[in-house]
């Protein structure tokens, strides 16, 4: 969830159409180095443009279990983990 507050933080400072490839790397590169999320599992939602508006941040994640007494018991396809996060736009370029 942290990884998209800092995405949704940043697209309501930088709300433009523009910077939408950079709030997917910004999103992706805050979940740190034991999780890696791809760019194209970041989603945005902003239905309006304009001040005031919210901006929604989504991340995807998923996540295979690895454990050799527990993998057993655990669903075999693994879990998708969401965060998501929404901030309002600040300012409009």
């Amino acid at each position: 969830r942290d990884a998209a507050d800092e995405g949704a933080a940043y697209a309501a400072i930088e709300p433009s159409l523009e910077k939408r490839n950079d709030v997917k790397a910004r999103a992706a590169d805050a979940t740190g180095e034991l999780v890696v999320v791809d760019p194209a599992n970041v989603s945005i939602d902003k239905p309006l443009l304009q001040a005031g508006a919210p901006v929604t941040v989504t991340i995807e994640y998923h996540y295979d279990f690895y454990m050799p007494l527990v993998t057993p018991l655990l669903p075999e396809e693994g879990i998708t983990l969401r965060g998501q996060a929404s901030h309002p736009i600040l300012r409009v370029n």
